[in-house]
């Protein structure tokens, strides 16, 4: 693995440092030097070293949650009970902003960017509704196949939102 240069000193990736020291000798110990290295390492050198490591890192993944979660636990374990309240305290929150969307939807110049919104998408569902029965569909096949279209357009952007979602977590 090369080397990485820097105008102080010569750098080397946590990986390679880990290979030159004995850590593909698969004999991780989760020794606080182990779990410092993999704390350190950057997420690419990160996956690379768990990759040398194989099944034997998971008793150092494992020091190292007990590590991370051991001062934070007793919240965790507090959490359930402390839901009904921190649901209270969001409800204010939660409703401000519901009342900011309401007033969005209700005003005039929504209703009529929806409503240009809402005829566009028609027109162009007639268009393939039309484009599926110049090729050859019935008219039955062809309001199937358009709601077909819409459905998976619809599953299509749930799918995108739960990626999203789940990628800013």
């Amino acid at each position: 693995m090369a080397r990485k240069k820097t105008a102080q000193a010569d750098v080397k990736p946590a990986a390679a440092v880990a290979v030159e020291e004995g850590v593909t000798k698969r004999e991780p110990k989760g020794t606080l030097e182990d779990i410092n290295g993999l704390l350190n390492a950057k997420p690419d050198e990160l996956v690379e070293l768990l990759s040398i490591l194989g099944p034997e890192a998971i008793p150092m993944i494992k020091t190292m949650y007990d590590g991370f979660m051991g001062k934070y636990r007793p919240i965790f374990k507090m959490a359930p009970e402390l839901v009904g309240m921190v649901g209270k305290d969001a409800a204010p929150i939660a409703a401000a902003v519901l009342t900011v969307f309401n007033e969005l939807v209700n005003a005039d110049e929504m209703k009529t960017a929806m409503a240009a919104m809402r005829k566009t998408t028609a027109a162009n569902r007639k268009l393939t509704f039309l484009a599926y029965q110049n090729a050859g569909f019935t008219r039955e096949e062809a309001f199937a196949l358009v709601l077909q279209d819409v459905a998976s357009a619809h599953s299509m952007a749930a799918t995108a939102m739960r990626s999203i979602s789940v990628s800013h977590k």
